[in-house]
């Protein structure tokens, strides 16, 4: 459910839901979230690996479900799925190291960058495409 509406959210809903699992030692078939370390990345459930997960892997648990037979009927927009996905700077190439981290254009919010020297540098380039992608 959450996939769906809050995709933001679910990264850090997920970290906080399966240290509350580890921390109450809920056993495998009580678990709701915490199976998934084993079940999507084959790691072990405990809190150091949760807590040395990167996001790009907590990324992949959240979107495991998607990926089931029948989730073509989630209706999940390509707009939710970019917003848990890590960005990278379209003037130089740098990735997100955590979701959330570039701004986007204010404009066409299609468009990421690190700071605000990577979009002054790409302004001149950008301003062509801003408002078809704004569209």
């Amino acid at each position: 459910h959450l996939q769906k509406k809050r995709y933001s959210l679910c990264g850090t809903l997920f970290r906080n839901l399966a240290r509350y699992e580890i921390k109450y030692k809920k056993n495998y078939d009580d678990q709701n979230y915490l199976f998934m370390l084993t079940l999507v990345l084959n790691k072990r459930q405990t809190a150091a690996v949760l807590d040395s997960l990167t996001d790009a892997e907590v990324e992949k648990i959240v979107l495991a479900p998607l990926a089931l037979p029948g989730s073509e009927n989630l209706h999940v927009t390509d707009q939710a799925r970019r917003n848990v996905a890590l960005q990278t700077c379209a003037c130089c190439g740098k990735m997100e190291q955590a979701i959330a981290t570039f701004f986007k254009c204010s404009k066409c919010k299609c468009t990421y960058y690190c700071g605000a020297e990577c979009q002054k540098q790409d302004w001149k380039a950008h301003k062509k495409l801003c408002p078809q992608l704004a569209a």
